[in-house]
């Protein structure tokens, strides 16, 4: 690398035994798996307020030095110059890392410990990027992005490419103007990563199922309530399960399950979060023929009024056929014995309640067994809608396999409305509890309305010979079906 003396490191004339570095750094290679709206990559760009970590060797010790964009340096390039000062005596190594992190490490010649942070906080949250507006010549500053990449140094001039991915986070609407995004999954998202060899012509921070390092949060205060906000998540590469994204804004948390996600080396991976009408953050992959995959759920349009989705699944039950868990209304978890004297909103061995008094009334969402199991996205249908499956769809009995292969009866709601015909869901037998005793034979499914005969019941779905509603005890253990509310946007 070139210094303000001779290369046989003499100091920069001031004898304050330190000697000035300057190099080049090249265009890096463009990104792959980006999407923009109109299918092309896109480059990453220096900015001015850059820095990496050069390689340094000190009597065979290897440590780095953090070099800076020189002043006068655009943002927008692809190549920038940096400078910074090492003792004097000590030589520049073969390797750089982008971006500075005083946690990287060189350990040795060829070999890294590269850090990727636990936080980030961001001032202002940007809105462009992914968003339909993008255009060929939109730029994407390499401050707000911060891609691991390494830099193999030769000739003063270090040529960088990728050592991991990223996944991209959009929110179409941002709930507030301040809050935090977590991310978690069940490897490890930060912490250190060691990279053995970084010769190796594809070397790459891989990820691991490490005990610690799971999650990420972002801190931000900047954001334009009711606008698109985007968040830049640096990853190892590798595959991510059960990753989920919890965003809290006025003390309310709203948590998205994505799933799984593969990040390759280069890779950019969008994750673009809608909100429905009711204002509940959603990831949506479109199945086809009217079904969809809501954080991690499945959901079928039967062409029901208010842009209504019925749920394939009972709340914990893995395919529709399976009977899932039992709730009493009102209730998070399930138990062994559903009788008055252990019901939550009672005193008196369940002849009077102690919430939800009024005739009519509508579950809560923190009581809403629906919406804490599966997510804020999700909540036990209304009356008003078990009343509009039971008379907007044609129904019929009929048997599906469960997960333990047993043929399990029940009955099929297919919607009759022009282009949702095919669309259907089926809701299994599934009994209920009265107490400790399991009553097989019927399914009765919880709406979120108390009766309007007594505060003591709630409505259901009844399914036994024939398809009603009526009224349970509220201490009663039920199946729950949840609905959810597709977008306007998306009909």
């Amino acid at each position: 690398c070139a210094t303000d003396d001779s290369a046989n490191g003499t100091d920069n004339g001031q004898n304050t035994g330190k000697t000035r570095v300057t190099l080049t750094a090249s265009a890096p290679e463009t990104r792959v798996g980006m999407a923009k709206e109109n299918s092309t990559t896109a480059s990453l760009y220096w900015h001015s307020d850059d820095k990496i970590l050069v390689q340094t060797v000190t009597n065979s010790t290897y440590g780095g030095v953090k070099l800076t964009a020189a002043d006068g340096t655009e943002t927008g390039n692809t190549s920038a110059t940096f400078t910074g000062e090492v003792e004097t005596g000590t030589e520049i190594g073969t390797y750089a890392v982008y971006p500075y992190n005083e946690s990287h490490k060189f350990t040795g010649e060829k070999a890294l410990t590269y850090n990727l942070p636990a936080t980030y906080e961001y001032k202002t949250v940007e809105s462009q990027i992914f968003s339909k507006t993008v255009d060929e010549g939109t730029t994407y500053p390499s401050n707000s992005t911060n891609l691991p990449m390494l830099g193999t140094i030769s000739d003063n001039k270090a040529t960088f490419k990728m050592l991991g991915g990223m996944a991209v986070i959009r929110i179409d609407n941002m709930p507030a103007v301040s809050g935090t995004l977590k991310v978690t999954a069940d490897q490890q998202l930060s912490g250190d990563f060691k990279v053995a060899d970084v010769s190796a012509e594809n070397a790459s921070i891989a990820t691991s199922t490490s005990s610690t390092g799971n999650s990420v949060t972002f801190t931000f205060d900047g954001a334009t309530a009711g606008s698109a906000g985007v968040f830049y998540l640096p990853l190892a590469t590798g595959s991510y399960t059960n990753l989920t994204i919890a965003v809290t804004c006025n003390d309310a948390t709203q948590t998205i399950n994505y799933g799984d996600l593969s990040i390759n080396r280069c890779d950019v991976k969008a994750i673009a979060l809608t909100t429905n009408d009711e204002g509940k953050l959603m990831y949506i992959e479109s199945l086809g023929y009217n079904r969809y995959k809501i954080n991690g759920y499945v959901f079928v349009d039967l062409g029901l009024s208010s842009n209504t989705l019925w749920a394939e699944t009972n709340v914990g039950a893995t395919l529709p056929a399976d009977y899932g868990d039992y709730y009493a209304w009102g209730e998070t978890a399930t138990k062994t014995d559903y009788s008055g004297s252990t019901y939550t909103w009672t005193n008196d061995n369940g002849q009077s309640c102690t919430k939800y008094t009024t005739k009519g009334g509508t579950l809560e969402a923190s009581d809403d067994a629906a919406t804490v199991v599966w997510g804020t996205a999700f909540r036990t249908p209304t009356i008003t809608e078990l009343n509009e499956l039971k008379d907007n769809c044609s129904y019929e009995s009929a048997n599906q396999t469960n997960s333990s292969s047993v043929s399990v009866s029940g009955y099929t709601f297919t919607g009759k409305t022009t282009g949702h015909t095919g669309n259907s869901v089926f809701l299994p037998s599934a009994g209920c509890y009265y107490g400790t005793e399991f009553k097989n034979g019927n399914a009765v499914y919880w709406s979120s309305t108390v009766s309007d005969q007594t505060a003591i019941m709630a409505r259901t779905l009844f399914l036994k010979e024939a398809v009603n509603v009526s009224y349970s005890y509220r201490y009663y253990g039920l199946p729950i079906r949840p609905v959810t509310k597709l977008p306007s946007s998306m009909k």
